[in-house]
């Protein structure tokens, strides 16, 4: 889906009193920026009712494409800390989403995996890919009231060097497009650094 980039503009310059710990954004690379939104407000936002629908989404840094890959599942990790620092508990299935796929090593097992399993995407700064996520009391057992502290992590699949993401290769889109030859044994997860909001139950 794509989104205009006066939503984009919204995420990123309105300030905040807030402890400095808190975002809501994060860079992944120098081209890709994740980021949480609420239900109807493209504002940025760093905290949310556990019973508020959030959203998750993916922009581009400048006019270029970045092109990267998603995972068939464990796109997402993430954890809820209370305000002792314990971690809160979680469904069964909201644990078995995060649980990461197995990748293909093979030319082979890339063509007959990637197309379908590992969808690619393209974003740039006027326009991008926003998902609904979920109510945190979906998929946290959340028993008491209070402020809490939802850490979530994005995973991407894109050509990896030494365990860091090769810049060079989000630009180029024959690393990202079915079915030119890619290398498989060339690519791995990379993680994003952890966004940090405020979840609260009433």
């Amino acid at each position: 889906m794509k989104i205009v980039s006066y939503f984009i503009l919204c995420l990123f310059f309105e300030a905040e009193n807030f402890a400095s710990d808190l975002t809501n954004n994060v860079y992944m690379t120098s081209n890709i920026i994740f980021a949480l939104v609420g239900g109807d407000s493209p504002k940025k936002r760093y905290e949310f009712r556990a019973n508020e629908q959030i959203h998750w989404e993916m922009v581009g840094t400048s006019t270029n494409y970045a092109h990267y890959r998603h995972l068939p599942s464990g796109n997402l990790t993430y954890r809820l800390y209370d305000e002792q620092g314990k971690q809160v508990p979680q469904t069964i299935a909201s644990l078995a989403k995060q649980k990461l796929p197995i990748l293909p090593f093979t030319n082979d097992a890339y063509a007959l995996n990637v197309r379908h399993n590992f969808p690619s995407y393209s974003v740039d700064i006027d326009g991008g890919e926003v998902h609904s996520l979920w109510k945190a009391d979906d998929v946290f057992l959340i028993t008491n009231k209070g402020v809490y502290e939802l850490e979530l992590q994005k995973r991407i699949y894109v050509m990896m060097s030494n365990g860091v993401p090769v810049e060079a290769a989000f630009t180029n889109a024959e690393n990202f497009t079915y079915p030119i030859p890619v290398h498989p044994e060339k690519f791995g997860i990379f993680t994003s650094p952890p966004i940090r909001v405020r979840i609260i139950k009433e």
